[in-house]
Parts: structure tokens; sequence; C-alpha cells
């Protein structure tokens, strides 16, 4: 509604209710972003996403067990999956996690190495040797029984 049809009370009450309301949502915005961060603070995972092949084979070269999740941002059961294996990696300090995206160009000969045939797979290595069978799908109970088996 235009403010000439209003008398000008009404318009400066009008006018000091919207900048209320700004004022308003600007502070919930910098609430929510201040609790969002607190919460990635505290609930941040041990998983270390590969950005180079070199980075993941200096990772590999440790001597730790090394469980590579192979994923991609449009597979849905990788995404599902995603929370269980955050979870594996706190429980697990001995072993080392890490995240593969198979769409990163730069990364492509190391998807191609570790034969990765579907997401979301997971390879098990320790020194650089394979030390288990690739997991193939989104089963958590395999990934379990191999970091019990080692």
């Amino acid at each position: 509604m235009h403010c000439s049809r209003i008398p000008s009370l009404r318009c400066d009450t009008l006018r000091a209710s919207l900048r209320r309301r700004r004022t308003h949502f600007a502070m919930l915005r910098t609430l929510a972003s201040r609790c969002s961060s607190a919460s990635r603070r505290f609930l941040a995972s041990r998983v270390v996403n590969v950005g180079s092949v070199e980075a993941y084979d200096k990772l590999s070269t440790t001597g730790d067990l090394v469980v590579t999740n192979y994923t991609a941002s449009w597979c849905g059961p990788c995404q599902a999956a995603a929370p269980v294996f955050d979870k594996m990696s706190e429980d697990h300090d001995d072993v080392i996690f890490c995240k593969v995206d198979i769409d990163d160009e730069d990364l492509g000969d190391l998807v191609a190495a570790a034969q990765v045939r579907a997401v979301p797979t997971y390879t098990f290595t320790k020194g650089g040797e394979t030390v288990a069978d690739n997991v193939q799908g989104a089963d958590m109970e395999a990934i379990r029984d191999v970091l019990a088996s080692q």
C-alpha cells in the first residue's frame, strides 16, 4: 500500500515496524550462521578429503590402515552412507579415513588404479598394499567387518 494514501502517523509506524523486522531477521541470520559453524566444529569428522594423487600417496605410505571412500556428489547411496562413514572415522582413531570424489579430473588416475566400477566403493590399504577386498555399495557392515579383522 502506498504511503501517500495513509495518514503520516501510520506511515511512520509502518516504517519503524519494517526497520525492526529487518534488524530482527539480520540478527536471526547471524545467530543461525554462528550455530551452524559451532555445530560443525563439534561434529567434525576425521575424514580427509583427498585433493591430489600426491596427497593420497602421502596418506597411504604412513603405515596405518587407510580406508578410502570413492564417492560422487550425485550418488544417493554415497550421501546416505556418508554419516556412517564419518562416525566410523570418529570411532577408529588408529585408522585413516579418506574420501575421493570420482568426478574430480585430477584424481582420475587414482580412481582408475583402484578399479572403481561403482560408487560408493571402499578400499583398504596399509603401507600402500591392499589388505582387503574392495567393498562396492553402501555395505557398512562389510566395512565394519574389515575394520574388526585388522
